[in-house]
Parts: structure tokens; C-alpha cells; sequence
């Protein structure tokens, strides 16, 4: 059944490894302190991404978190761009029924999903559907896995479930303004998946 573990695949630029801007790392450590079963690996190449996607498919972890650079059509290590066609030959044999976490400029989008989910059976793709700052994403993603682990742990359940999924996202959205994008697998529409875009209320001035 896989185990509820969080194992986190991150990447940035050469400057910012410089200057110590590795958000993925904040999370873990945001993890570690919650008691939350999770892997941390930094990675600068295609070559290397390959590698310790393996490495999560023999974890059995349920929970697989990119975190690096993006854009409409690809992702992108320290040293190698990665298109969504290649990360899904990266992913195929090792995401089936299982959720990938995109935290990447613009890279959660229906081009991603579209090419992910049907040929990988990968069970959903959530992320921010816009560009946000690296302190900004830390925080955001600290809270969500925060939030559903606790509310996991509540509920006696070994895995996340949808509901408990959007209403988490819900409030992410709502505290730091920022649109989500789920994408979910689905055998009903044509497509193979769904979308459920998650959007903050406007905020009205005083």
C-alpha cells in the first residue's frame, strides 16, 4: 500500500546554491521537527534526477515533492533543463497510484498533466499556478503537509484523501493568496484527468 512519507527531490541554480536558497531542504527540516517520515535529496543533473527517482519508487513512499526551477513545458536542475516528456519516461515506472508535489514556477500546469498522468497512472499533480518566492513556497508547503498530516494522524488514515486534500489546499489558498492547481487522475473525462483550480478570494480594500 505505500508507506504516508514525504520524499523531497530538489534543485536550484548555481547562485542560488551559492547563497544557501534551497527550499525543499526548509521543508524537510519542517518534517523532521514534526515527526513526519520523509527523504531529502539535492540533485544537478538529468542524470542524477534519474537516479534518486529510483531510489523513491524503492522507498514505497507515496509522496513524491519537485522542487526546482520551471516553466510551461519543462523543468529544470542545476545544469540540465528536463522537458515534461522526459520527466515522464523519469517518473513512469515509479509514480502509478501515487501524488506528485510540483513545486515550480509555472510547471503545474495542464501541459504537465497532460502528458504525466495518463501514461504514468500517476493518482494526482498539485502546485502553485503561478511564479512565488522561494520563503513564500517553503511556507506554503511547510502547512500543507503539516496540515494533512495532522489531520491524517486525527483521523486514523494512512493516506491522503481528496476531501481532506482540497479543503487543506483551500486554506492555503485563502491564507497566502496564491492559486493551486489540482489535477487529479480521472476515468471519466476523455483527457484521463481532471482539473480543480483552486483560487483566493479577492481581498477588498478597507
Amino acid at each position: 500500500m505505500g508507506k504516508a512519507a514525504v520524499f523531497i527531490i530538489e534543485s536550484v541554480k548555481l547562485g542560488e546554491e551559492e547563497k544557501n536558497i534551497r527550499e525543499g531542504q526548509i521543508i524537510s527540516q519542517i518534517l523532521h521537527l514534526g515527526m513526519i517520515e520523509y527523504k531529502y535529496y539535492y540533485v544537478r543533473t538529468k542524470k542524477e534526477l534519474v537516479r534518486f527517482v529510483k531510489e523513491f519508487g524503492k522507498s514505497d513512499f507515496k509522496y513524491l515533492h519537485l522542487s526546482c526551477h520551471g516553466g510551461p513545458d519543462c523543468i529544470a536542475t542545476t545544469l540540465d533543463p528536463v522537458s515534461f516528456e522526459e520527466l515522464r519516461d523519469i517518473l513512469r515506472p515509479h509514480i502509478a497510484n501515487k501524488r506528485l508535489f510540483v513545486s515550480a514556477c509555472y510547471a503545474a500546469n495542464d501541459n504537465l498533466a497532460k502528458v504525466v498522468i495518463p501514461s504514468t497512472n500517476c493518482f494526482s499533480i498539485i502546485g502553485f499556478s503561478r511564479s512565488i518566492d522561494f520563503d513564500e513556497a517553503a511556507i506554503m508547503w511547510a502547512s500543507f503537509y503539516y496540515l494533512m498530516f495532522k489531520a491524517m494522524s486525527e483521523e486514523g488514515s494512512s493516506k491522503m484523501e481528496r476531501a481532506e486534500i482540497l479543503r487543506t489546499l483551500r486554506n492555503i489558498s485563502r491564507t497566502f493568496g496564491v492559486p493551486v492547481n489540482y489535477f487529479s487522475k480521472s476515468r471519466r473525462s476523455p483527457k484521463g484527468y481532471r482539473l480543480k483550480k483552486i483560487v483566493p478570494p479577492t481581498r477588498k480594500g478597507n
